[in-house]
Protein backbone atom coordinates (compact mmCIF):
# COMPACT_ATOMS: atom_id res chain seq x y z
CA UNK A 1 0.00 0.00 0.00
CA UNK A 2 3.04 2.26 0.46
CA UNK A 3 3.48 4.91 -2.21
CA UNK A 4 -0.10 4.58 -3.52
CA UNK A 5 -2.20 7.74 -3.64
CA UNK A 6 -5.45 6.31 -2.30
CA UNK A 7 -7.43 9.52 -2.82
CA UNK A 8 -6.43 9.68 -6.48
CA UNK A 9 -7.29 6.02 -6.91
CA UNK A 10 -10.71 6.63 -5.37
CA UNK A 11 -11.31 9.54 -7.72
CA UNK A 12 -10.26 7.57 -10.80
CA UNK A 13 -12.59 4.69 -9.94
CA UNK A 14 -15.46 7.01 -9.05
CA UNK A 15 -15.10 8.90 -12.33
CA UNK A 16 -14.88 5.68 -14.34
CA UNK A 17 -17.96 4.16 -12.72
CA UNK A 18 -19.91 7.42 -12.98
CA UNK A 19 -19.00 7.77 -16.68
CA UNK A 20 -20.20 4.25 -17.46
CA UNK A 21 -23.38 4.59 -15.41
CA UNK A 22 -24.25 7.99 -16.92
CA UNK A 23 -23.59 6.74 -20.44
CA UNK A 24 -25.71 3.65 -19.83
CA UNK A 25 -28.45 5.91 -18.52
CA UNK A 26 -28.36 8.04 -21.67
CA UNK A 27 -28.54 4.95 -23.87
CA UNK A 28 -31.44 3.69 -21.76
CA UNK A 29 -33.31 6.95 -22.35
CA UNK A 30 -32.64 6.69 -26.09
CA UNK A 31 -33.98 3.14 -26.09
CA UNK A 32 -37.08 4.17 -24.11
CA UNK A 33 -37.77 7.06 -26.48
CA UNK A 34 -37.32 4.63 -29.35
CA UNK A 35 -39.83 2.20 -27.85
CA UNK A 36 -42.34 5.00 -27.36
CA UNK A 37 -41.85 6.07 -30.97
CA UNK A 38 -42.27 2.45 -32.12
CA UNK A 39 -45.58 2.23 -30.28
CA UNK A 40 -46.73 5.44 -31.91
CA UNK A 41 -45.64 4.25 -35.36
CA UNK A 42 -47.33 0.88 -34.90
CA UNK A 43 -50.54 2.58 -33.88
CA UNK A 44 -50.44 4.84 -36.93
CA UNK A 45 -49.52 1.90 -39.14
CA UNK A 46 -52.48 -0.11 -37.89
CA UNK A 47 -54.82 2.80 -38.61
CA UNK A 48 -53.36 3.23 -42.09
CA UNK A 49 -53.67 -0.48 -42.83
CA UNK A 50 -57.33 -0.46 -41.81
CA UNK A 51 -57.97 2.70 -43.81
CA UNK A 52 -56.16 1.28 -46.85
CA UNK A 53 -58.21 -1.91 -46.62
CA UNK A 54 -61.43 0.08 -46.47
CA UNK A 55 -60.33 2.20 -49.42
CA UNK A 56 -59.44 -0.90 -51.46
CA UNK A 57 -62.91 -2.32 -50.79
CA UNK A 58 -64.46 0.99 -51.83
CA UNK A 59 -62.37 0.93 -55.04
CA UNK A 60 -63.68 -2.55 -55.84
CA UNK A 61 -67.28 -1.50 -55.23
CA UNK A 62 -66.85 1.67 -57.28
CA UNK A 63 -65.25 -0.26 -60.15
CA UNK A 64 -68.31 -2.49 -60.30
CA UNK A 65 -70.63 0.52 -60.28
CA UNK A 66 -68.51 2.18 -62.98
CA UNK A 67 -68.62 -0.88 -65.24
CA UNK A 68 -72.37 -1.12 -64.80
CA UNK A 69 -72.81 2.60 -65.50
CA UNK A 70 -70.68 2.38 -68.67
CA UNK A 71 -72.60 -0.67 -69.86
CA UNK A 72 -75.89 1.09 -69.22
CA UNK A 73 -74.67 4.22 -71.01
CA UNK A 74 -73.60 2.15 -74.02
CA UNK A 75 -76.98 0.47 -74.17
CA UNK A 76 -78.82 3.78 -73.93
CA UNK A 77 -76.58 5.30 -76.63
CA UNK A 78 -77.21 2.41 -79.02
CA UNK A 79 -80.95 2.46 -78.39
CA UNK A 80 -81.31 6.24 -78.17
CA UNK A 81 -84.65 6.21 -80.07
CA UNK A 82 -86.30 4.36 -77.19
CA UNK A 83 -84.86 6.65 -74.50
CA UNK A 84 -85.58 10.25 -73.81
CA UNK A 85 -82.93 12.94 -73.80
CA UNK A 86 -83.26 13.17 -70.01
CA UNK A 87 -82.59 9.45 -69.62
CA UNK A 88 -79.54 9.64 -71.85
CA UNK A 89 -78.18 12.67 -69.98
CA UNK A 90 -78.75 10.95 -66.62
CA UNK A 91 -76.96 7.81 -67.79
CA UNK A 92 -74.00 9.92 -68.92
CA UNK A 93 -73.86 11.88 -65.63
CA UNK A 94 -73.97 8.67 -63.58
CA UNK A 95 -71.16 7.09 -65.61
CA UNK A 96 -69.08 10.28 -65.37
CA UNK A 97 -69.65 10.56 -61.59
CA UNK A 98 -68.65 6.93 -61.07
CA UNK A 99 -65.50 7.42 -63.16
CA UNK A 100 -64.53 10.56 -61.20
CA UNK A 101 -65.14 8.83 -57.85
CA UNK A 102 -63.07 5.84 -58.99
CA UNK A 103 -60.14 8.07 -59.97
CA UNK A 104 -60.21 9.85 -56.60
CA UNK A 105 -60.39 6.57 -54.69
CA UNK A 106 -57.48 5.10 -56.66
CA UNK A 107 -55.44 8.20 -55.94
CA UNK A 108 -56.30 7.95 -52.26
CA UNK A 109 -55.43 4.25 -52.27
CA UNK A 110 -52.01 4.98 -53.79
CA UNK A 111 -51.32 7.72 -51.23
CA UNK A 112 -52.29 5.47 -48.34
CA UNK A 113 -50.06 2.69 -49.62
CA UNK A 114 -47.19 5.14 -49.95
CA UNK A 115 -47.69 6.40 -46.40
CA UNK A 116 -47.98 2.82 -45.17
CA UNK A 117 -44.71 1.80 -46.85
CA UNK A 118 -42.96 4.85 -45.42
CA UNK A 119 -44.20 4.07 -41.91
CA UNK A 120 -43.08 0.45 -42.24
CA UNK A 121 -39.58 1.59 -43.23
CA UNK A 122 -39.46 4.10 -40.38
CA UNK A 123 -40.65 1.49 -37.90
CA UNK A 124 -38.03 -0.99 -39.12
CA UNK A 125 -35.31 1.65 -38.68
CA UNK A 126 -36.59 2.42 -35.19
CA UNK A 127 -36.56 -1.28 -34.25
CA UNK A 128 -32.96 -1.50 -35.42
CA UNK A 129 -32.07 1.57 -33.35
CA UNK A 130 -33.64 0.08 -30.21
CA UNK A 131 -31.88 -3.24 -30.77
CA UNK A 132 -28.53 -1.48 -31.15
CA UNK A 133 -29.20 0.55 -28.00
CA UNK A 134 -30.00 -2.62 -26.06
CA UNK A 135 -26.75 -4.24 -27.25
CA UNK A 136 -24.80 -1.17 -26.16
CA UNK A 137 -26.58 -1.17 -22.79
CA UNK A 138 -25.63 -4.82 -22.31
CA UNK A 139 -21.99 -4.09 -23.15
CA UNK A 140 -21.91 -1.10 -20.82
CA UNK A 141 -23.54 -3.17 -18.10
CA UNK A 142 -20.68 -5.66 -18.42
CA UNK A 143 -18.20 -2.80 -18.21
CA UNK A 144 -19.93 -1.44 -15.10
CA UNK A 145 -19.83 -4.91 -13.55
CA UNK A 146 -16.12 -5.18 -14.24
CA UNK A 147 -15.48 -1.75 -12.76
CA UNK A 148 -17.61 -2.57 -9.75
CA UNK A 149 -15.65 -5.78 -9.30
CA UNK A 150 -12.41 -3.83 -9.46
CA UNK A 151 -13.85 -1.39 -6.94
CA UNK A 152 -14.63 -4.29 -4.59
CA UNK A 153 -11.07 -5.52 -4.80
CA UNK A 154 -9.69 -2.08 -4.11
CA UNK A 155 -12.20 -1.59 -1.30
CA UNK A 156 -10.82 -4.61 0.54
CA UNK A 157 -7.46 -2.82 0.73
CA UNK A 158 -8.97 0.54 1.57
CA UNK A 159 -10.92 -0.79 4.54
CA UNK A 160 -7.84 -0.25 6.71
CA UNK A 161 -8.06 3.50 6.08
CA UNK A 162 -11.70 4.16 5.31
CA UNK A 163 -14.80 3.42 7.34
CA UNK A 164 -17.06 0.78 5.73
CA UNK A 165 -20.26 2.49 6.80
CA UNK A 166 -19.19 5.75 5.17
CA UNK A 167 -18.58 3.89 1.93
CA UNK A 168 -22.02 2.31 2.19
CA UNK A 169 -23.58 5.73 2.74
CA UNK A 170 -21.87 6.97 -0.43
CA UNK A 171 -23.31 4.04 -2.38
CA UNK A 172 -26.82 4.85 -1.14
CA UNK A 173 -26.37 8.52 -2.07
CA UNK A 174 -25.19 7.51 -5.55
CA UNK A 175 -28.17 5.19 -5.99
CA UNK A 176 -30.65 7.87 -4.94
CA UNK A 177 -28.96 10.48 -7.15
CA UNK A 178 -29.41 8.08 -10.07
CA UNK A 179 -33.06 7.58 -9.19
CA UNK A 180 -33.56 11.34 -9.02
CA UNK A 181 -32.02 11.82 -12.46
CA UNK A 182 -34.09 9.05 -13.99
CA UNK A 183 -37.26 10.50 -12.46
CA UNK A 184 -36.51 13.95 -13.85
CA UNK A 185 -35.67 12.60 -17.29
CA UNK A 186 -38.77 10.44 -17.44
CA UNK A 187 -40.91 13.40 -16.49
CA UNK A 188 -39.36 15.72 -19.04
CA UNK A 189 -39.24 13.12 -21.82
CA UNK A 190 -41.77 10.29 -22.21
CA UNK A 191 -44.54 12.03 -20.28
CA UNK A 192 -44.29 15.07 -22.54
CA UNK A 193 -44.15 12.80 -25.59
CA UNK A 194 -47.30 10.98 -24.55
CA UNK A 195 -49.06 14.29 -23.99
CA UNK A 196 -48.06 15.31 -27.52
CA UNK A 197 -49.44 12.07 -28.92
CA UNK A 198 -52.72 12.82 -27.18
CA UNK A 199 -52.89 16.21 -28.88
CA UNK A 200 -52.09 14.66 -32.25
CA UNK A 201 -54.89 12.14 -31.88
CA UNK A 202 -57.31 14.97 -31.21
CA UNK A 203 -56.03 16.72 -34.32
CA UNK A 204 -56.48 13.55 -36.39
CA UNK A 205 -59.99 13.23 -35.04
CA UNK A 206 -60.81 16.68 -36.41
CA UNK A 207 -59.08 16.22 -39.75
CA UNK A 208 -60.08 12.73 -40.85
CA UNK A 209 -63.62 12.50 -42.08
CA UNK A 210 -63.81 8.99 -43.43
CA UNK A 211 -66.35 6.96 -41.42
CA UNK A 212 -66.25 9.49 -38.57
CA UNK A 213 -68.26 7.39 -36.15
CA UNK A 214 -65.85 4.47 -36.17
CA UNK A 215 -62.72 6.57 -36.37
CA UNK A 216 -63.90 8.78 -33.53
CA UNK A 217 -64.38 5.80 -31.25
CA UNK A 218 -60.94 4.45 -32.11
CA UNK A 219 -59.30 7.79 -31.42
CA UNK A 220 -61.11 8.17 -28.11
CA UNK A 221 -59.92 4.71 -27.11
CA UNK A 222 -56.36 5.54 -28.17
CA UNK A 223 -56.44 8.80 -26.25
CA UNK A 224 -57.62 6.97 -23.13
CA UNK A 225 -54.70 4.54 -23.48
CA UNK A 226 -52.29 7.44 -23.76
CA UNK A 227 -53.69 9.06 -20.65
CA UNK A 228 -53.42 5.78 -18.73
CA UNK A 229 -49.81 5.41 -19.87
CA UNK A 230 -49.09 8.94 -18.69
CA UNK A 231 -50.60 8.10 -15.31
CA UNK A 232 -48.45 4.96 -15.08
CA UNK A 233 -45.31 6.92 -15.87
CA UNK A 234 -46.10 9.41 -13.15
CA UNK A 235 -46.43 6.51 -10.70
CA UNK A 236 -43.02 5.27 -11.79
CA UNK A 237 -41.59 8.72 -11.23
CA UNK A 238 -43.03 8.81 -7.71
CA UNK A 239 -41.60 5.39 -6.90
CA UNK A 240 -38.19 6.28 -8.25
CA UNK A 241 -37.81 9.33 -6.08
CA UNK A 242 -40.20 10.39 -3.27
CA UNK A 243 -39.71 14.16 -3.47
CA UNK A 244 -41.74 14.59 -0.29
CA UNK A 245 -38.88 12.90 1.57
CA UNK A 246 -36.59 15.84 0.79
CA UNK A 247 -39.19 18.55 1.28
CA UNK A 248 -41.34 17.37 4.18
CA UNK A 249 -39.44 14.63 5.97
CA UNK A 250 -39.71 10.91 6.49
CA UNK A 251 -43.07 10.66 8.31
CA UNK A 252 -45.06 12.81 5.79
CA UNK A 253 -43.37 10.99 2.89
CA UNK A 254 -44.39 7.62 4.35
CA UNK A 255 -47.95 8.86 4.86
CA UNK A 256 -48.11 9.80 1.17
CA UNK A 257 -46.77 6.39 0.20
CA UNK A 258 -49.46 4.67 2.28
CA UNK A 259 -52.16 6.88 0.75
CA UNK A 260 -51.00 5.92 -2.74
CA UNK A 261 -51.01 2.24 -1.83
CA UNK A 262 -54.62 2.54 -0.71
CA UNK A 263 -55.73 4.61 -3.71
CA UNK A 264 -53.95 2.56 -6.37
CA UNK A 265 -53.98 -0.99 -4.97
CA UNK A 266 -56.54 -0.96 -2.16
CA UNK A 267 -53.74 -1.84 0.28
CA UNK A 268 -54.36 -0.33 3.72
CA UNK A 269 -51.58 0.57 6.12
CA UNK A 270 -52.12 1.46 9.77
CA UNK A 271 -49.35 3.91 10.63
CA UNK A 272 -48.49 4.50 14.29
CA UNK A 273 -45.76 6.92 15.42
CA UNK A 274 -44.45 7.14 18.99
CA UNK A 275 -41.97 9.61 20.39
CA UNK A 276 -40.88 13.02 19.21
CA UNK A 277 -40.44 13.06 15.45
CA UNK A 278 -37.06 14.31 14.17
CA UNK A 279 -35.01 14.27 11.00
CA UNK A 280 -32.35 11.57 10.69
CA UNK A 281 -30.33 12.86 7.78
CA UNK A 282 -30.98 12.32 4.08
CA UNK A 283 -29.05 9.04 3.72
CA UNK A 284 -30.69 7.33 6.69
CA UNK A 285 -34.18 8.58 5.82
CA UNK A 286 -33.88 7.27 2.26
CA UNK A 287 -32.71 3.87 3.52
CA UNK A 288 -35.55 3.63 6.08
CA UNK A 289 -38.10 4.67 3.44
CA UNK A 290 -36.86 2.00 0.98
CA UNK A 291 -36.82 -0.72 3.65
CA UNK A 292 -40.44 0.00 4.61
CA UNK A 293 -41.42 0.18 0.93
CA UNK A 294 -39.84 -3.20 0.19
CA UNK A 295 -41.36 -4.80 3.30
CA UNK A 296 -44.87 -3.67 2.29
CA UNK A 297 -44.22 -4.84 -1.26
CA UNK A 298 -43.41 -8.30 0.12
CA UNK A 299 -46.62 -8.29 2.17
CA UNK A 300 -48.67 -7.34 -0.89
CA UNK A 301 -47.07 -10.05 -3.05
CA UNK A 302 -46.65 -12.97 -0.67
CA UNK A 303 -48.71 -12.58 2.53
CA UNK A 304 -52.13 -13.02 0.87
CA UNK A 305 -53.54 -9.99 2.75
CA UNK A 306 -54.21 -6.41 1.73
CA UNK A 307 -53.28 -4.63 4.96
CA UNK A 308 -50.37 -4.19 7.34
CA UNK A 309 -49.31 -2.15 10.36
CA UNK A 310 -46.23 0.08 10.49
CA UNK A 311 -45.08 1.18 13.94
CA UNK A 312 -42.34 3.80 14.22
CA UNK A 313 -40.84 4.65 17.60
CA UNK A 314 -38.38 7.52 18.00
CA UNK A 315 -36.11 6.50 20.85
CA UNK A 316 -33.43 8.41 22.67
CA UNK A 317 -30.48 7.93 20.36
CA UNK A 318 -32.23 5.60 17.97
CA UNK A 319 -35.26 4.47 16.01
CA UNK A 320 -37.31 1.26 16.00
CA UNK A 321 -39.66 0.31 13.18
CA UNK A 322 -41.92 -2.74 12.96
CA UNK A 323 -43.85 -3.78 9.85
CA UNK A 324 -46.42 -6.41 10.81
CA UNK A 325 -48.95 -8.36 8.78
CA UNK A 326 -51.46 -11.08 9.62
CA UNK A 327 -50.80 -13.03 6.45
CA UNK A 328 -49.83 -16.61 5.70
CA UNK A 329 -46.31 -16.24 7.09
CA UNK A 330 -43.32 -18.34 6.09
CA UNK A 331 -40.49 -20.42 7.49
CA UNK A 332 -37.27 -18.35 7.78
CA UNK A 333 -35.15 -21.44 7.11
CA UNK A 334 -36.83 -21.81 3.71
CA UNK A 335 -36.12 -18.32 2.41
CA UNK A 336 -34.65 -18.69 -1.11
CA UNK A 337 -31.04 -17.63 -1.49
CA UNK A 338 -32.02 -15.41 -4.41
CA UNK A 339 -34.58 -13.48 -2.38
CA UNK A 340 -33.21 -10.10 -3.44
CA UNK A 341 -35.82 -8.09 -1.56
CA UNK A 342 -34.83 -9.37 1.89
CA UNK A 343 -31.13 -9.20 1.01
CA UNK A 344 -31.47 -5.60 -0.11
CA UNK A 345 -33.37 -4.67 3.05
CA UNK A 346 -30.64 -6.17 5.26
CA UNK A 347 -27.89 -4.48 3.26
CA UNK A 348 -29.59 -1.10 3.52
CA UNK A 349 -30.00 -1.54 7.27
CA UNK A 350 -26.34 -2.50 7.75
CA UNK A 351 -25.08 0.35 5.57
CA UNK A 352 -26.68 2.93 7.88
CA UNK A 353 -25.52 1.18 11.03
CA UNK A 354 -28.80 -0.60 11.77
CA UNK A 355 -29.99 -4.18 12.09
CA UNK A 356 -32.92 -5.95 10.46
CA UNK A 357 -34.74 -8.90 12.02
CA UNK A 358 -37.59 -11.00 10.64
CA UNK A 359 -40.00 -12.84 12.89
CA UNK A 360 -42.26 -15.32 11.16
CA UNK A 361 -45.13 -16.87 13.10
CA UNK A 362 -45.98 -19.78 10.85
CA UNK A 363 -49.50 -19.20 9.57
CA UNK A 364 -50.02 -16.16 11.82
CA UNK A 365 -48.17 -13.48 9.93
CA UNK A 366 -44.73 -11.85 9.83
CA UNK A 367 -42.97 -8.95 11.55
CA UNK A 368 -39.99 -7.10 10.10
CA UNK A 369 -38.13 -5.06 12.69
CA UNK A 370 -35.54 -2.38 11.94
CA UNK A 371 -33.46 -0.97 14.79
CA UNK A 372 -31.30 2.05 14.03
CA UNK A 373 -28.84 3.70 16.38
CA UNK A 374 -27.97 7.32 15.77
Amino acid sequence: MAGIDLDSLNQVLDHAIAAVVNSKEEVFLIAEDGRQEMERLRSQLKELQELALQTTMEVDRTEKRTRYARTHLAQVSRDFRNHSEEQIRHAYEVANACQTELLLLRQKEAELRGRRDELERTNANMEELVERAEVIMSQMGMAATMLTGSWTQVDEKLQQLDNWQQLGAKIIVAQEDERRRIARDLHDGPVQTLAGISLRTELCQRLLELEPQRLGKELVHLERMVRESTCDLRKIIFNLRPFALDDLGMVPALQRMFQRLQQDDGFQVEFVVHGEERRLGSTKEVAVYRIIQEALNNVSKHAEVNNATVKMEFLTGGLRIQITDQGCGFTPEHIPEDSHGLVTMRERAELIGGSLSIYARGQAGTTVELILKE
